[in-house]
């Protein structure tokens, strides 16, 4: 459970990287 939440927290911070 906690390798799934980090993982999907790093696909996130990498899609707003992007936005900006």
């Amino acid at each position: 459970m906690k390798r799934t939440r980090r993982r999907k927290m790093r696909w996130r911070l990498r899609g707003r990287s992007r936005r900006r």
